[in-house]
């Protein structure tokens, strides 16, 4: 697997959902507070995206990398190395010593360490996110729509405000549709790294192991071959 799948490279301002004014306060403000979960979840996924980046430039990688490529080669500086998840897709990264005798290691690990615990935040964060940002994106549509077009149309507003008012309306109702796509898109990205990050735990385990038989005359594995 190589960087960030491509649902998580698109445009942040392009994802957001563009709420307008229809000019009523208690409307305004139903549209806005539905809509601040879901704008949160994409600012966080850029969050995200950028932690993911930083940490493989912090290891003196290509953001294309995957992070099992990533971390592997790390593993040949920080023999140490040992990565785990914690609490869902919070990952938690150990250095230890290095073979290097560079004075810029420690903070060459603490920046390793830092990036990748920003990456089990910020994942963490869009975990808890999403579920609100899709259920209040389902209440808008579902339920309360039609209860603000009525509202809007009985409102105080003249009747030259009331048309204006009706399509800002009618464009906020249609920007909650690509909600769920979007969310859906976000969790993909959060469930393939945490894939990756499976495999690399797996690859980091299986490294382990075969620097411990390097001594053997035969591995085990090969011996029940």
């Amino acid at each position: 697997m190589g960087g960030l799948c491509s649902c998580c490279k698109k445009d942040e301002k392009e994802d957001k959902l563009k709420i307008k004014s229809v000019k009523i306060n208690n409307i305004d403000d139903i549209f806005n507070e539905a809509a601040s979960p879901f704008n949160d979840a994409v600012s966080m996924r850029t969050d995200f995206e950028n932690a993911v980046t930083e940490f493989k430039k912090a290891a003196g990688h290509d953001g294309k990398d995957s992070l099992k490529e990533t971390v592997l080669e790390v593993k040949e500086r920080f023999p140490n190395l040992k990565l785990r998840m914690e609490n869902g897709p919070k990952f938690v990264l150990t250095t230890g010593q290095s073979k290097e005798r560079d004075q810029n290691v420690e903070d060459i690990g603490a920046r390793l360490e830092e990036s990748m615990n920003k990456i089990g935040d910020t994942a963490t964060e869009l975990v808890k996110l999403l579920p609100d940002a899709v259920s209040r994106a389902k209440d808008i549509l579902d339920k309360r729509a039609p209860h603000i077009i009525n509202s809007i149309k009985d409102s105080g507003l003249t009747p030259l405000q009331i048309p204006g008012s009706l399509k800002n309306a009618n464009d906020n109702i249609h920007e909650f549709k690509k909600v769920p796509k979007v969310a859906e898109d976000i969790k993909k990205t959060v469930e393939e790294f945490s894939t990756d990050f499976k495999a690399t735990v797996e690859a980091l385990e299986g490294k382990a192991e075969n620097h411990e038989q390097d001594s053997d005359e035969t591995s085990p594995l090969l011996a029940n071959a």
